[in-house]
């Protein structure tokens, strides 16, 4: 006679166990009370985007140069650091400027601060990994409202920056952020920040236009 079948576990049983052993790895369903925006300061913008920044998920903010993308993070970063002045609630916003290129005066312009620390750090990483790993420890506080990574083709991976002069290297970049936004997601998920990335199109990986 056959063998008979072992009874398999109730979706409870499985749900209980999975509880116990991935304790705080996972969520189950949704969240009822709803994704929370960041004002752009751009009601055209806000409208378009779903109602502005989101926060606990990923923005990309890409087009051709002088487009106005660091414009929207920046104004974007203004208005929250005024929220965040408002409130009281030791939340900081942080800027990643790999492309060493802010102008001071021209955030000021827009209404943000860079030189308020108790709102705003802002960080000139020397390489991809570094940033990446300052950001990432930071956000794990739960104290970041918003990231801003300006910008994604000067996120220079250290093998890039250590090779020597006109070595050939085949997107490395891309084959080190694909694993870091894995990482990332979760932590912004938990800790609801909201994280905006500067791209810009190009018609070449790696070479000129």
């Amino acid at each position: 006679m056959p063998p008979k079948n072992k009874a398999k576990d109730s979706i409870a049983d499985v749900l209980a166990a999975a509880n116990k052993k991935y304790e705080g790895k996972f969520t189950e369903g949704f969240d009822s009370a709803g994704v929370e925006f960041l004002d752009t300061g751009n009601m055209a913008v806000n409208h378009i985007i779903g109602g502005g920044i989101p926060r606990g998920r990923i923005t990309q903010l890409y087009g051709q140069s002088m487009s106005g993308k660091t414009t929207c993070a920046l104004q974007t970063a203004a208005n929250t650091q005024a929220q965040l002045i408002r409130e009281g609630s030791g939340d900081i916003i942080v800027y990643m400027d790999y492309e060493c290129a802010l102008d001071e005066d021209y955030a000021l312009s827009l209404g943000l601060d860079i030189q308020d620390k108790d709102t705003i750090r802002m960080f000139r990483p020397q390489d991809f990994e570094t940033g990446g790993n300052i950001a990432r420890t930071l956000i794990q506080t739960g104290k970041v409202r918003l990231i801003i990574w300006d910008s994604v083709p000067s996120m220079m991976p250290s093998t890039i920056l250590d090779d020597e002069v006109g070595k050939a290297a085949v997107a490395p970049l891309p084959r080190l952020l694909a694993p870091f936004l894995g990482t990332l997601n979760p932590l912004l998920m938990n800790t609801r920040t909201a994280c905006v990335f500067i791209n810009h199109i190009g018609d070449k990986i790696g070479g000129m236009p």
